[in-house]
């Protein structure tokens, strides 16, 4: 059956986002096989998350087929709908996972993500299919890099840790130090850093509370980093090596935007203290403050930036397992 040129170009626009934003060096990205599917490909930050995605325009019949198949038929960690947006496919689409949810297969509608798009859309319209490209990247890029790769990463999250008073940077180098060497406990710490142990107490609950570290729920006084924690890992490294000269990737600065970052590309040519980064008044100070954390987390704590084999819990991806926030 011939696609039609909508579903072709959604279908490409989907994978093109996503190979493009791995410039960023956040997660790796390669294309799969497509089986039975329309497209397929996995990303990979520590974990490597599988990803089977349909596409539906023309055959408003085929929703019924296309989420049970999706549902069924694919073992990806990610499950990927884009579809026409019409009254007839949402309640299609609502009839078929309604079915799943009672008979006692909701968990798996956990891994399906849909993207809807306007009914109206014509792909040999220049101008609507820069609309909609624009809408899916946006829609893509919040809903699997943020929310699933990057561990729910947040502009807010981001902007608790970089500006904390005092010991600058403090947070970013434990951060780093239980990423690359794991968590012992509060008086390894202490030796380390050499702060005291309420000092260390607060900036762990700092982290813990922006969800860059997780914590057992058995109790046991241990962590680990997050994914989120990992992602702001990476940034930090990138704008540590832009401060001493390298070029940041258009990709990195697309994603910073998205946390209210805006990037000064002239900041590390006269590296200075603003008022502005008092409470990160504006976009461009916490660019300002986030490359300046960075650059402190060695000078200061001695963070080796080329040490980024970053660990991961076996059991992180079971939610169960970790304390909410």
């Amino acid at each position: 059956m011939t696609e039609s040129a909508e579903h072709q170009f959604l279908s490409e626009t989907f994978l093109e986002v996503l190979g493009r934003l791995s410039a960023s060096r956040l997660y790796a990205f390669r294309e799969a096989e497509r089986k039975k599917f329309d497209f397929s490909c996995h990303l990979k930050e520590n974990w490597d998350y599988s990803l089977d995605g349909q596409t539906l325009w023309k055959h408003t019949e085929g929703v019924d087929k296309d989420v049970r198949t999706l549902l069924v038929a694919s073992d990806a960690q990610i499950r990927a709908y884009v579809a026409r947006h019409t009254t007839k496919n949402r309640n299609t689409f609502y009839e078929a996972t309604r079915d799943f949810r009672s008979s006692g297969h909701s968990q798996v509608l956990n891994r399906l993500k849909v993207f809807w798009v306007p009914a109206d859309f014509d792909a040999d319209d220049e101008t609507a299919r820069a609309l909609v490209g624009r809408e899916l990247a946006a829609e893509v890029t919040n809903d699997l890099l943020f929310n699933i790769v990057f561990g729910r990463l947040s502009a807010g999250a981001v902007r608790s840790v970089l500006i904390s008073s005092g010991m600058a940077a403090l947070e970013t180098a434990l951060l780093h130090h239980i990423a690359t060497s794991g968590f012992c406990n509060y008086s390894e710490l202490r030796r380390r850093f050499e702060v005291s142990p309420a000092t260390l107490r607060d900036r762990m609950a700092r982290l813990h509370l922006s969800r860059f570290l997780i914590q057992p729920r058995n109790g046991h006084q241990m962590y680990h980093v997050s994914p989120a924690g990992r992602a702001y890992l990476r940034l930090c490294e990138q704008l540590f090596r832009h401060v001493m000269g390298a070029e940041l990737p258009q990709e990195t600065c697309d994603l910073l935007r998205l946390l209210d970052i805006e990037p000064d590309l002239e900041f590390r040519k006269h590296p200075r203290y603003s008022d502005d980064w008092l409470g990160g008044r504006t976009p461009t100070a916490m660019f300002q403050m986030f490359a300046s954390r960075a650059v402190v987390a060695t000078v200061s704590w001695g963070v080796d930036w080329d040490q980024m084999t970053l660990r991961a819990d076996p059991g992180e991806l079971d939610s169960s397992r970790w304390l909410e926030i």
